[in-house]
């Protein structure tokens, strides 16, 4: 039959230039709102050198380091050092012990969540005080001048009328108060730090020396949120010795990490997925899974933060590498605008490309009706022309293999359509191979 010339390659690839366009455009505008790379160094303040906070940032160091992020530490002078750092953006984050401050005076700040309990610890010499307002008329202790110890303290105190009392304040910590204590230099000193910490075990094992219980540890959660009541354990500083030697009560805030708006995502993901490997198991006051914690903070979570506490780490960061996660979560959003534009246009292509084939066939059936109508009209030699014009446009007709029996059946009706215009077929018979052409188009 006429149609067998070899059919060239199709152009219905054309059709998907629009939608090409569309998603070019839809990619463009995802990537301007994806994140920048996460950092691959951050810089986190923590205490002095001795204390707790320094201890666990190396463990966070080792904890990065291994997931391709460096993590410089700073030492400072504790947690009101820290937050002034951390307003100058001269850190990403830090430690920072829980009611030293407020979100209102630090508008900027992020919390990451609580990781463990620091009790505050009160050793007194030789006073046999009962609770904190025995401690009127003495030398005491606060802590350094930037820490978060010396802030909490000197609430206390306020609170409980000492500070009316002609009290000395010396703003000291660490390992040179609880030198101090024990040459009798001091009548009591405050601390605040995790039970593992040297001066805890050191002033316990000293006969000279007494822990203060807090039998009114109750009254001061109700009036500081950012404290619990806990009981010290007896023996759990020291089994051997049996330190401390009685069960004592306590009152504690949470260490926190906290940080600036301007925290990267990923980042955070980064340091949640830390503090679970690091903190998940539980201490001396902490049972397994109890921290991380949302609770006890002073400053709104971050989103990161937000999602962790309350879904877990996210599945990409438990199965992938933090850097390919970190692709992946950046990037997924680009996914949003395509598949927005997918899911209608996979419905709109088929129907556009079907009727642009079948365009094609119309159009000879245009063609062929028009002849039909003007036959009367045309010469011998005029309707072979217009019949010819017509055989051409359908030998140059090519369709995908899927359409070609409809150019198959023009075919037939062409043919048929000949054979009545040269009075070869009865009438009726034409009349029928019309209505079949017209159904068929």
């Amino acid at each position: 039959m006429a149609d067998e010339t070899p059919t060239p390659p199709s152009k219905a690839w054309l059709l998907w230039l629009p939608l090409i366009g569309l998603l070019l455009l839809a990619f463009a505008a995802a990537y301007m709102a994806v994140d920048p790379a996460p950092p691959e160094r951050l810089r986190m303040a923590t205490g002095s050198p001795e204390g707790a906070y320094h201890r666990f940032g190396q463990r966070y160091r080792d904890a990065l380091l291994e997931r391709g992020v460096t993590l410089e530490l700073v030492p400072t002078g504790g947690s009101a050092e820290n937050l002034e750092l951390l307003d100058k953006g001269a850190v990403d984050l830090a430690f920072v012990q829980g009611g030293v401050s407020t979100k209102q005076e630090h508008m900027r700040l992020r919390s990451l969540g609580s990781v463990y309990r620091e009790p505050l610890w009160v050793f007194t010499r030789g006073l046999g005080a009962a609770d904190l307002r025995g401690l009127g008329g003495k030398r005491i202790a606060v802590g350094s001048p930037r820490s978060g110890t010396r802030a909490v303290a000197l609430r206390l105190l306020k609170e409980c009328g000492v500070a009316d009392a002609p009290t000395t304040l010396v703003e000291v910590g660490g390992a040179e108060a609880t030198a101090a204590l024990r040459k009798g230099e001091l009548d009591a000193l405050f601390l605040s730090g995790s039970p593992e910490i040297p001066q805890v075990a050191e002033l316990l094992a000293d006969p000279d020396v007494a822990l203060l219980g807090f039998r009114r540890a109750a009254a001061f959660t109700r009036h500081h949120r950012y404290l619990s009541r806990v009981v010290l354990p007896e023996g759990v500083v020291d089994l051997a010795k049996n330190l401390p030697r009685r069960d004592t009560p306590l009152v504690a805030s949470a260490a926190t990490i906290v940080t600036t708006e301007d925290l990267h995502p990923s980042s955070g993901d980064l340091l949640l997925q830390a503090c679970q490997d690091i903190h998940g198991l539980g201490g001396p006051l902490e049972d397994p899974g109890e921290f991380p914690s949302p609770l006890y903070v002073d400053y709104p979570l971050t989103p990161s933060a937000k999602r962790f506490h309350t879904n877990g780490m996210p599945l990409l960061y438990r199965a992938l590498p933090f850097w390919v996660a970190s692709v992946v979560a950046r990037f997924w959003v680009m996914l949003l605008p395509l598949v927005t534009l997918l899911l209608p246009l996979s419905r709109v292509v088929p129907l556009a490309y079907a009727w642009a084939q079948n365009s094609k066939i119309l159009k000879l059936y245009e063609q062929l009706h028009a002849i039909e109508r003007e036959a009367g009209e045309l010469s011998a030699e005029g309707l072979e022309e217009r019949l010819e014009a017509v055989r051409t446009r359908a030998r140059g007709t090519h369709l995908p293999n899927s359409y070609r029996d409809r150019l198959h059946a023009f075919w037939i009706h062409l043919a048929a359509t000949e054979e009545r215009l040269s009075g070869r077929i009865a009438p009726e018979t034409a009349s029928q191979s019309a209505a079949a052409s017209g159904e068929e188009s």
